[in-house]
């Protein structure tokens, strides 16, 4: 895996490093760059929403699924939630999937590469560093390259 330059969206760089596909070419399989001004104040900005990389990386012969460092469950939205695993075994369940896949890890406001051959992070902000407990990892996405590509076409709501 080789350090993305950073451009618009940090979800977008992690995806490039993970896959090899250039970001321009994502874009163009999302259908904007996220830098449309959305919201009002300082985040303005649209972004880019991880099932539009689901989308776009698809196009491109991805498979891409969920894993949540912390999931909660709750039998009515009367009772509070607990918590499913321990830290320790959401430590441990989270290294079993980064030991199988190249992930984009979803942190609590920036997205990052896992190279499982390298055992590295790749931060598009020019880092490259290992895993460490103390990430506030929200939830990780594990990659692979599917056999055959199905669907053409679009996801692009232009």
């Amino acid at each position: 895996m080789k350090l993305a330059r950073p451009t618009a969206s940090c979800l977008v760089d992690a995806v490039t490093m993970v896959t090899g596909i250039h970001p321009a070419v994502l874009y163009a399989s999302i259908g904007h760059d996220g830098t449309e001004q959305w919201f009002n104040g300082p985040e303005a900005r649209k972004g880019i929403h991880i099932q539009e990389v689901l989308d776009a990386v698809h196009l491109h012969g991805y498979i891409m699924f969920p894993v949540q460092m912390s999931p909660h469950i709750a039998p009515s939205s009367e009772v509070t939630p607990r918590q499913v695993f321990s830290r320790q075994q959401e430590i441990s369940r989270i290294i079993k999937y980064m030991d199988q896949y190249n992930c984009l890890l979803i942190l609590s406001n920036h997205a990052v590469a896992w190279s499982k051959e390298d055992r590295m992070i790749f931060d598009s902000r020019g880092k490259v560093y290992e895993f460490n407990e103390t990430l506030r990892i929200r939830e990780i996405w594990c990659m692979f390259k599917r056999d055959s590509v199905i669907m053409t076409g679009s996801f692009s709501q232009n």
